[in-house]
């Protein structure tokens, strides 16, 4: 992004935009990110998008996007991918239930997918001048949750929809995560987390959301366990279309569990403040300036780099990514020696170089365009040959692919086959293995909504066990009294809760609703702020 003299050039402070449902709005939201940037007189150096992306960058594309034909649309990314517009910002973005997913599956481990924006992968782990940020990209279903990434296109209309189901495989390399995590981001909200933050608010809102509510099943259990077990200073989500934040407190709630390092961000205070966001509308508050201080100012703006001890458990792990759909075997217990045993030469400074973007699909040229094209065939990005031959890891995109060209495996899903591979892919019979998937099974899933549906969206499939730390307020609309029942807080919550209040005292961030009219000029047109709490 260009300075300007009303812009402030902070090197002890990173000023992020996080978005929440992309939707292919790219020219809104970049359009947006200036106008907040001018607003607040700050330079802002990273966008975070919290899914449905939708990189899209032909007709093709858009056959493998998941909803119905009439709602599919171009939009602009293909702009950004040929370089006819230039990026503005620093973008770093995961999948949701709504993308051209064959251009994300070239991408497993992450990748550039257009100048300047840079895809996180199935699940990862980067840095930005010192900040760790992590993230998952899909949404939870359990039927999926313990197989392979067998999806591949061309999809059939159940692979279309299981490729961005989230894999244990994804949760189980992020739990071995021993570092700590400055900002972490999902489409979908973790299990519970509407107990913390102010739950009638978020009714009047969503009152679709009751049943779900009632029955302790909105949001994600794999969500929730990535929560607890990496305990990010900020949590960012989206997928259920509106802006609510919540304080989510560690120690009240796991007192036995293990200790990770200080987060510099909260210094001592063991909590995550989440935010969900909504989508590019009018009126609706879809975008977030956070101000996090800088860990190392002395890094360059704009460059993202690897994260070492990330690449050392892809690779701890490289024996269990499975390209079929069977029950992936995870370890009983976490991996203990992969900061040790595990040797990484990825060269230079671990800076992801934008030099490795490569276009490999021809993009949109504008005009008519067929709402009905055939899908595409698997592609081999060069950038995941590149990054699996630099690891030392099998590259399962190439492996698929080389199946599919010897006859061993048809494009679309074939089970007979499947079995018979099963053993020379995936023979352990090690009793050491456990799933990591504890509920019972459902065949159905309200989190897939069409992409103009506003029906509940809770996954419906397991029980948040019983909460006892009080429920804090963290949104309450002007002029309005909200009545919440809190339970009986402990000593030690009390304890934990005044600091945290002495501590977002001292810390918050700007929140402001981005307005941006829907006519033919799609820029911003005004910030109307709000008074509501923001999430420190």
């Amino acid at each position: 992004m260009t300075e300007s003299e009303t812009t402030e050039v902070d090197d002890q402070q990173i000023h992020i935009a996080v978005e929440g449902c992309c939707h292919g709005e790219l020219d809104k939201i970049y359009e947006s990110v200036v106008a907040l940037s001018a607003d607040q007189g700050v330079q802002i150096e990273l966008l975070i998008i919290c899914g449905d992306f939708q990189s899209v960058r032909n007709e093709n594309d858009l056959a493998c996007l998941a909803c119905p034909p009439k709602y599919r649309a171009m939009n602009t990314f293909y702009k950004y991918y040929t370089g006819e517009k230039v990026v503005p910002v620093l973008t770093l973005f995961i999948g949701g239930n709504h993308e051209a997913s064959n251009y994300l599956v070239e991408l497993p481990y992450g990748g550039w997918v257009a100048p300047k924006i840079y895809y996180l992968g199935f699940a990862g782990v980067v840095r930005y001048r010192g900040l760790v940020i992590s993230g998952i990209s899909g949404i939870h279903k359990e039927r999926d949750y313990n197989l392979g990434h067998h999806e591949f296109p061309p999809f059939d209309q159940n692979t279309m929809r299981s490729v961005y189901h989230i894999r244990s495989l994804d949760v189980f390399r992020l739990l071995q995560y021993k570092g700590h995590v400055d900002v972490f981001f999902s489409h979908d909200w973790p299990l519970g987390i509407y107990k913390f933050g102010n739950t009638n608010a978020l009714l009047r809102k969503k009152p679709f959301f009751r049943d779900e509510i009632d029955s302790d099943s909105l949001g994600s259990m794999p969500n929730l366990a990535i929560l607890r077990g990496l305990k990010p200073a900020y949590y960012f989500a989206a997928h259920l279309h509106v802006k609510f934040t919540a304080i989510y407190p560690h120690q009240s709630i796991d007192p036995g569990a293990s200790e990770r390092p200080v987060n510099p961000i909260l210094e001592d205070v063991q909590v995550t403040r989440f935010m969900a966001l909504d989508k590019v509308i009018p009126g609706r508050p879809f975008l977030q300036l956070v101000s996090l201080p800088c860990p190392d100012p002395a890094e360059p703006r704009g460059v993202l780099k690897y994260d070492l001890e990330w690449l050392q458990i892809l690779k701890a792990t490289d024996a269990l990514n499975s390209i079929l759909k069977s029950r992936v075997q995870l370890p009983k217990a976490p991996l203990a020696d992969h900061l040790t045993n595990t040797k990484i030469n990825m060269g230079g400074d671990l800076g992801i170089g934008p030099e490795h973007f490569e276009r490999t699909a021809p993009a949109y040229e504008g005009g008519y365009f067929d709402k009905n094209a055939r899908q595409p065939t698997l592609v081999v990005n060069p950038y995941t040959a590149w990054f699996c031959s630099k690891l030392g890891i099998k590259n399962t995109v190439a492996e698929y692919y080389n199946l599919v060209e010897c006859g061993f495996i048809k494009p679309t899903s074939d089970p007979e086959l499947e079995s018979q591979l099963e053993s020379s892919f995936n023979s352990s019979n090690d009793s050491s293995i456990v799933d990591l998937n504890t509920s019972g099974d459902s065949s159905i899933n309200p989190s897939e909504i069409d992409l103009d549906s506003e029906e509940s969206v809770g996954d419906g499939s397991f029980t948040e066990p019983t909460q006892t730390s009080s429920q804090l307020p963290s949104e309450v609309e002007d002029d309005e009294t909200v009545s919440i029942e809190v339970s009986q807080p402990t000593e030690q919550d009390n304890a934990i809760l005044e600091r945290l209040t002495s501590a977002l005292d001292e810390d918050r961030s700007t929140d402001l609703a981005v307005n941006v009219e829907n006519t033919g000029h799609s820029g911003p047109k005004k910030f109307k702020r709000r008074n509501t709490a923001t999430c420190e």
